[in-house]
């Protein structure tokens, strides 16, 4: 990979994660489990992340 797909790639996910864990923790909030939705977050995050840096 050159090093500017990977800085791109980089902040982006950290973007997305960062997002991830800001609803998720928001909709897990709704469950009465913040942890749990934190860590789908992350997972949703990160996916879309790779989906919208390929």
């Amino acid at each position: 990979m050159k090093e500017t797909g990977d800085n791109k790639s980089g902040n982006g996910f950290g973007m997305w994660v960062g997002l991830g864990i800001v609803f998720g923790s928001a909709f897990g909030a709704l469950f009465g489990n913040t942890s749990l939705g934190a860590g789908m977050g992350i997972v949703i995050g990160a996916i879309f992340s790779i989906i919208l840096t390929l």
